[in-house]
């Protein structure tokens, strides 16, 4: 696309235009610039989506730093004046004379003409589009000089398009979805040890030197739309790349005879599929000819771009647990087939659930995140007009749906749900149930098309489902001719296929193109519903309830089975869960073990299945109570817990108060904030855990507080038992505005006292990245740090204070400065103190009197010598100036080698460990203790994230991770997490 469009075009007129009309007032009528200025402001912010670029915010750090640039030039009279001195010889032109211009408006006219020109450049130069990959280095043109070959070429290219608009078309099942076309994705990568967010298309497009690429999602969070968009956008680029996408999707691999160790798949097997698979999606003579004659070409030389989807939907691994054999030799074959060529590139995608092994040796893998609190509500406010009281009441009553409302897929369901009928919906099944039966019932009103009772089209689609999960050769598809035979026994053939009609209509299944087509639902979680309302009048056998500790296929099915069978059959299932979770503490199960993950998964699905059907765990419901409370008492590591208060939406409100009032005692903010989600629903809460959330909220720093409060005052809102902490949430944030703005206007008016606040900044962050302790950011201090320093200059003499505004009074001057300086002031902080203060000398009791008088005395006594300390320093350094400054140097210097020294010991371990790809888990623990610093230990742990390598064995000292800092240890129970095969 060329970057001189038509809103580009009209942002180079603004940029021109607006800089000019101003130029021109400042030189006519000087008085009325500024008000001239602020209305072409207003005009401009309103108009801004008409002439705005529409991808303005990637340089708009860039315009705002020009904007400071010509506000400090326009102020600085030192560049006025000798701009004004260089241009005096003009004063005596004719033209200027006539013109009655002054040669004093010459500097500001420069200055804006500059930024023009500045503005306009960065513009151009980047609004121009790059390809998203890399330049092969052979032309295609250079490889296939066959006459027509380019032609060819377009057409093939063209057909892709096609089949890709087409396969959006048939699985776009409601025009209100609503997933991300570039989903947001976390990059993890073996060579720099750090996590970047990003979207797909541009992670990709940033990294020019990786050959193959992983993309990890779970089902409906936006994997295959992003890529067929990825593919979609590449086509594009074809001339300039030398590459041609091809989308190919894992699950439509249907062999012939089942693999085993004694026959593997083969590359050769892969091949012959990726050609079929093309030739009967685009279906046409054309390129039938093209793909026989150029495919293993183009392949062979690189100039293919393969993404291959939904590996963990292949058919023959759809049985298998995540540590089989074929998965790992799949994962070796797809990866040497990805970079057979020369210069070849390619992607695979999977669920983290069974996705490829080690042998799929990538550096870098893109894992797409699911939605936060911020998006779900984004996406409902988009889709839902007017119903607020609606989605807050989803995050109250409905946790179980806020769960599953984290995938795009499922949220859109729910808003649809919500949109159509004005209520929330009873559970995930019924969400299901619904659409299928909207869709069902508009494609009654097509003419002069023979209907088929809607019954008897669900009978047919759980037959259809059910014959794909039981037979392990076809999975997710089965090819139509094969639908026919299965169901022939029961159903006409003419039934048969109205049903398939309709259902296609309905945009519930999808057909395959080709001679031979393969049938699928358009989504997995349709195929999973038809499946569960098929077992519903069935027992479940032992194999069915042994996928949910291993987490296979039958697993989501029995979780929306639970939700509609009767109490007497879901019992069952819940006893049979709870026995396996109760074997943690009976059989003292540890982290590693097998037992462990069999626990956690049957602790999950109960969650997860029962939580709008507590009167199912009845039989075991004090137990469960008392289990959740000794697993939060334990000295068990922080993940274990996690696990455990993912689980207390199983208790009644007041126990889930007296559990979450015990979890935040524990020091770890990761625990803090999932505990925090667990309670927000409550209708009444006690004092103790409204003390405990407090402490929780301004425990958070000022920064991350700002940054995320529009997702922590909606969490307040959700029930009134939180009212009150919230108007003092709100207050919190207010002040921190209040402060950051005062501060701003201060360092304008007296630069010297910004200057002295970066140098606390650079100072107090030289600490930390250097030391590597995880301090916490308490702005509060530092502008308490700040008002007192700018206090003490307040009184310097006037030579030694630089302002950029003086005004000629002198008390005014101190009157505006005492303003600003009082608001730098934390306020607030100080007040929340007072009052903590005050309760605890409230609630003090006699026994305990004795210990706060000598911890008081012991706190006063500090304050003394401190103070004295400063006066001592302060006659020191007036006496002695000369030595007070080099010992005052020597010390910051010996502060700034031991600094370094500690940085380059971690740097140096970091350097000798040895990574393996299995590694025991207690030689982490081992390994964490050689480390000095925090950012050592975080290096590590994001070093064995990044290498994939695989936890096995015990953690030492009770699976408490030996770290010294909280972040490495968030970080190290995440990757554990994720090892455990639990995230």
């Amino acid at each position: 696309m060329s970057s001189f469009n038509n809103k580009n075009f009209l942002f180079y007129i603004t940029l021109v235009t607006v800089p000019l009309i101003i130029s021109l007032t400042y030189i006519l009528i000087k008085e009325l610039t500024l008000a001239i200025s602020f209305i072409i402001v207003i005009i401009l912010y309103f108009t801004k989506n008409i002439w705005l670029p529409n991808n303005h915010n990637k340089y708009k750090l860039k315009f705002l730093s020009l904007a400071g640039f010509i506000t400090l030039a326009l102020s600085n009279n030192f560049l006025n004046s000798l701009m004004a001195e260089s241009l005096k010889d003009l004063s005596n032109n004719s033209f200027l004379k006539f013109m009655n211009i002054s040669t004093d408006t010459f500097p500001f006219l420069f200055i804006i003409t500059l930024y023009t020109i500045l503005a306009i450049a960065i513009n151009y130069f980047t609004s121009r589009e790059k390809p998203i990959l890399n330049k092969h280095p052979n032309k295609i043109q250079d490889t296939f000089k066959e006459k027509n070959f380019e032609e060819k070429l377009k057409s093939f290219c063209k057909s892709l398009e096609y089949d890709l608009i087409r396969i959006d078309k048939e699985l776009n099942w409601n025009d209100s979805y609503f997933i991300p076309l570039e989903a947001e994705v976390e990059i993890k990568s073996n060579k720099i040890y750090r996590r970047e967010i990003t979207k797909l298309n541009a992670a990709i497009k940033k990294n020019k030197k990786d050959k193959a690429f992983l993309v990890l999602g779970d089902p409906g969070s936006g994997k295959s739309t992003s890529l067929r968009k990825l593919c979609f956008d590449l086509l594009g680029d074809v001339e300039k790349t030398n590459r041609v996408p091809i989308y190919v999707n894992l699950k439509e691999w249907i062999i012939d005879k089942k693999w085993d160790e004694d026959n593997p798949p083969t590359a050769t097997e892969l091949h012959t599929f990726i050609k079929e698979n093309m030739i009967n999606r685009l279906d046409n003579v054309c390129d039938t000819k093209f793909i026989n004659q150029y495919f293993d070409r183009l392949l062979e030389n690189g100039h293919l771009f393969l993404v291959l989807d939904s590996f963990d939907e292949i058919p023959a691994v759809l049985d298998e647990e995540d540590s089989s054999w074929l998965i790992n030799e799949l994962s070796k074959i797809i990866y040497k087939f990805l970079l057979n060529g020369h210069d070849s590139r390619g992607l695979l995608s999977s669920r983290i659930f069974r996705k490829p092994t080690n042998d799929f040796n990538v550096n870098i893998s893109y894992e797409i995140k699911p939605l936060d609190d911020d998006k779900i509500i984004a996406i409902m406010r988009k889709r839902i007009d007017n119903k607020e009281d609606l989605i807050i009441k989803l995050f109250k009553e409905k946790p179980e749906l806020l769960s599953l409302a984290r995938n795009p897929f499922s949220s859109a369901l729910i808003s649809l749900y919500i949109e159509n009928h004005n209520k929330l919906p009873i559970n995930q099944s019924h969400i299901y149930e619904d659409f299928i039966n909207e869709q069902l019932n508009l494609s009654l009103s097509r003419p002069n098309v023979k209907k088929l009772d809607n019954n008897l089209i669900i009978d047919i689609s759980k037959m259809i489902a059910n014959r794909m999960y039981d037979n392990s050769i076809y999975g997710l598809e089965m090819p139509i001719n094969l639908v026919y035979e299965e169901l022939k026994n029961k159903y006409s053939e003419e039934d048969i296929s109205l049903a398939i009609n309709e259902l296609k209509y309905s945009k519930i299944i999808r057909l395959g193109n080709g001679y031979n087509q393969l049938l699928s639902f358009v989504h997995r979680r349709f195929h999973e519903y038809f499946v569960a309302i098929n077992l519903i009048d069935k027992d479940i056998e032992y194999m069915m309830l042994e996928s949910i500790p291993k987490d296979t296929k039958w697993r989501d099915s029995l979780i929306m089975y639970c939700e509609l069978s009767t109490e007497k059959k879901v019992v069952k299932i819940a006893k049979y869960c709870w026995n396996e979770v109760k074997k943690i503490e009976n059989q003292n199960v540890n982290q590693g073990d097998e037992q462990y993950s069999r626990s956690i998964h049957c602790l999950r699905f109960l969650k997860e299945a029962f939580r709008s059907r507590r009167e199912c765990l009845k039989d075991f419901e004090l137990d469960l109570k008392v289990f959740l409370k000794e697993q939060i008492e334990s000295k068990k590591g922080i993940l274990h817990k996690k696990f455990t208060v993912e689980a207390v939406g199983l208790l009644s409100d007041n126990d889930i108060d007296e559990v979450i009032t015990n979890v935040l005692n524990i020091k770890n903010m990761w625990i803090k904030e999932e505990s925090f989600k667990s309670c927000r629903h409550l209708g009444s809460i006690s004092k103790e855990l409204s003390i405990k959330i407090k402490k929780y909220l301004f425990s958070i720093d000022s920064l991350t507080l700002v940054l995320k409060r529009k997702n922590i005052i909606f969490s307040l809102k959700v029930s009134n038992a939180f009212t009150s902490i919230c108007k003092i949430i709100k207050l919190k944030i207010l002040n921190i505005y209040i402060q950051v703005i005062s501060s701003i206007i201060l360092a304008i008016l007296a630069p010297l006292y910004a200057l002295t606040y970066i140098l606390l900044i650079f100072i107090y962050e030289l600490v930390v990245k250097l030391l590597g302790f995880k301090i916490e950011r308490n702005y509060e201090l530092l502008f308490t740090i700040y008002a007192t320093i700018a206090i003490i200059l307040l009184n310097a003499p006037e030579s030694n204070r630089v302002f950029l505004l003086d005004i000629n009074s002198i008390n005014l001057n101190y009157i505006i400065y005492s303003v600003v300086i009082i608001l730098t002031f934390p306020w607030f902080e100080f007040f929340i103190k007072i009052q903590s203060f005050y309760s605890i000398l409230k609630s003090i009791t006699l026994k305990k009197f004795k210990e706060f008088l000598l911890k008081l005395s012991a706190f006063i006594l500090i304050v003394i010598v401190g103070l004295f300390m400063i006066v001592g320093v302060g006659f020191i350094a007036n006496k002695f100036t000369t030595i007070f400054l080099i010992i005052g140097s020597l010390s910051f210097l010996f502060l700034f080698i031991f600094l370094i020294y500690i940085r380059v010991h971690d740097y140096l371990i970091l350097k000798k460990i040895k990574y393996t790809n299995i590694i025991e888990r207690d030689t982490i623990n081992t390994s964490l203790q050689k480390f000095k610093t925090q950012w050592g230990q975080v290096r590590y742990v994001n070093k064995l994230d990044s290498l994939s390598c695989k936890f096995i064995g015990i953690w030492g000292n009770e699976v408490e991770y030996r770290c010294k800092n909280e972040e490495a240890e968030t970080l190290l129970a995440k990757l554990d997490e994720k090892w455990l095969g639990l995230s």
